[in-house]
C-alpha cells in the first residue's frame, strides 16, 4: 500500500457539492457536478471589538453563544459574585453567584448554565443558573479544585484537571461528570494539568493546553469514559480560552511562558490545530470564551491586576473556494 501511495499519490474525494465546513482550508476535492478540482484557500475570519464588560475581571468563567453569553465570577483582584449577560451588543447585570470565586469552570447556555470549582479557598461547590438567578446544587465535586477545565451542559457537565493546593499534586488528572444532581468519577486525563481550557460535551470533550510547561501544547479528547491524545497546539499556552465542539473548536489567548500574553487563535478540526491569521486585538490571558468555532466571544482577562473589560467577537469568513486549473 505504501508503494502504491508513493507511485499513484493519495486519494482525492469526489463530492457532488462543495463543502461548507470552516475546517477544510487546504483540502482538495473533485466536484463531480462541475467536473473540476477545487480547494479552499483560506477561511480565517477576524476578531472585532464588542461592548465592554461592566466590571473588569480576570479568571472569570463563560457560557452561552456569541449573542447570548454569560460572564460570571472571577476577580479584580478580590473574588467576584457578579454575573453579566451579553445580547450581542451589550452587557447587563444578571443574578449574583451565591459564593464569590474565580478560576472556576463554566459551561452551558445563558438560560441554563453551570459553575463549579474555583477559589479561594479551593472549592467543590456547584451552582446552576436559570437565566436570572443562581442556585447552589446539593452535588459538590468530589475533589475541590481551581484552575480546572470544563465542558458540557447544566445537566451533563464535565470537569477535569486543576489544582488543589500545596501538599497535593501540582496538577490533577481526575475527571468528574455531572448529571444535573450529582458528580461521579470519569476517566483520568492522560497528562495531569492545571490552568487548562475545555470545550465540547460530556461525551465528546476536549482538554486544551495548561501546565506544567512541558505539556502546555497538549490536547486530549474524551469519549464519555476515557481520554486519548489529540493533535498538539501550534502555540503551547495556559490560562487560555476555548469554545466549540470536539471536532470544531477555537482556542485563543493565553500565557506562552514567563507571563508574555498572546492573542494567537487556533482552530481544531478533530485531529489537527491550524493557526489562523486572526488574532485578538487585545492580547491577554485568564480570559473567558463562549460561542462556536465560527462565531465566538472572548472577554475579560489579565493584565492588569484588576482585570480587563475588553470584549471581542470572532466571525469566520466565507469559504474562499478556488477552482484548480493547469495554468
Amino acid at each position: 500500500m505504501s508503494d502504491y501511495k508513493e507511485i499513484k499519490g493519495k486519494t482525492i474525494q469526489s463530492l457532488g457539492t462543495d463543502p461548507s465546513e470552516t475546517s477544510t482550508e487546504g483540502q482538495v476535492w473533485y466536484n463531480s457536478t462541475s467536473g473540476t478540482f477545487k480547494t479552499v484557500l483560506g477561511d480565517t475570519g477576524a476578531w472585532s471589538s464588542g461592548a465592554p464588560l461592566n466590571t473588569a475581571r480576570r479568571f472569570l468563567s463563560g457560557a452561552g453563544t456569541q449573542t447570548a453569553a454569560l460572564g460570571f465570577g472571577g476577580g479584580n483582584p478580590s473574588a467576584l459574585s457578579a454575573t453579566e449577560e451579553y445580547n450581542g451588543s451589550g452587557w447587563s447585570a444578571g443574578g449574583n453567584l451565591n459564593t464569590a470565586r474565580g478560576a472556576a469552570a463554566g459551561c452551558g447556555i445563558q438560560t441554563s448554565a453551570l459553575f463549579f470549582g474555583g477559589g479561594p479557598p479551593f472549592s467543590a461547590a456547584t451552582e446552576e443558573y436559570d437565566g436570572s438567578s443562581w442556585t447552589t446544587s446539593p452535588g459538590s465535586l468530589a475533589t475541590a479544585r481551581s484552575l480546572l477545565g470544563g465542558a458540557g451542559t447544566q445537566t451533563a457537565g464535565l470537569g477535569f484537571g486543576g489544582y488543589n493546593g500545596p501538599g497535593s499534586p501540582d496538577a490533577l488528572a481526575n475527571t468528574e461528570e455531572y448529571n444535573g444532581t450529582a458528580w461521579t468519577a470519569g476517566g483520568n486525563l492522560g497528562t495531569a494539568r492545571n490552568h487548562l481550557a475545555g470545550s465540547g460535551t460530556q461525551t465528546a470533550g476536549l482538554a486544551i493546553g495548561g501546565r506544567p510547561v512541558p505539556d502546555f501544547d497538549k490536547t486530549e479528547e474524551y469519549d464519555g469514559s476515557a481520554w486519548t491524545a489529540g493533535g498538539n497546539l501550534n502555540t503551547g499556552r495556559w490560562l487560555l480560552a476555548a469554545t466549540g465542539i470536539q471536532t470544531a473548536s477555537l482556542a485563543f489567548g493565553g500565557d506562552v511562558g514567563g507571563n508574555p500574553k498572546t492573542g494567537a487563535t487556533e482552530q481544531y478540526d478533530g485531529s489537527t490545530w491550524t493557526t489562523l491569521s486572526a488574532t485578538l486585538g487585545t492580547t491577554r490571558y485568564t480570559l473567558a470564551g463562549a460561542g462556536t468555532t465560527s462565531a465566538a466571544l472572548g472577554f475579560g482577562g489579565s493584565p492588569p491586576p484588576a482585570g480587563k473589560t475588553d470584549t471581542e467577537e470572532f466571525n469566520a469568513s466565507a469559504l474562499n473556494i478556488k477552482t484548480l486549473t493547469t495554468s
